[in-house]
């Protein structure tokens, strides 16, 4: 009971004293009166009760929102761990495949290099060839004029 409820009581109380003592020779309006007060305040303590139920009921829903939203809130939270474990799984994975093909790159690279290589040796030695094959038919060329003359 809050001091508004306590003053309030006080006040009945007077009421009720001034009723019996201003109405003590007429019983039947002093009665009458007496009624009228208790009745009220007999609804007023209801409504009270009534204010107190459903701000009980008010605050027990208000508890359920809270604990549900508190739920969501640890799923949420919950899904926003496993998506970032996720996208760290498949960041791990594109970064591994990532390496792999440089390496693989690298391997082509230098073995296209190797094989470029070779074959500038290959032309080189084949220009070599032919040009000691064309030397070596000119040789021949210029003996059998030299024979013919």
């Amino acid at each position: 009971m809050n001091d508004y409820d306590k003053a309030l009581l006080g006040l009945y109380g007077l009421s009720l004293l001034g009723i019996i003592v201003v109405l003590s020779d007429v019983w039947p309006l002093a009665a009458i009166l007496i009624l009228v007060l208790i009745t009220s305040l007999v609804q007023k303590g209801y409504l009270e009760e009534m204010i107190a139920n459903e701000s009980g009921k008010r605050r027990e829903t208000l508890d359920k929102i809270v604990t549900r939203l508190e739920l969501f809130s640890r799923k949420l939270d919950d899904i926003r761990y496993d998506v970032g474990k996720e996208f760290y799984t498949i960041e791990s994975r594109l970064e591994e495949t990532r390496i792999d093909h440089q390496k693989e790159m690298d391997m082509n690279y230098r073995e296209l290099a190797r094989k470029i290589f070779d074959v500038e040796n290959r032309l080189n030695a084949t220009r070599k060839t032919f040009s000691a094959a064309l030397g070596a038919m000119d040789d021949r060329i210029g003996a059998n004029e030299d024979e013919n003359n």
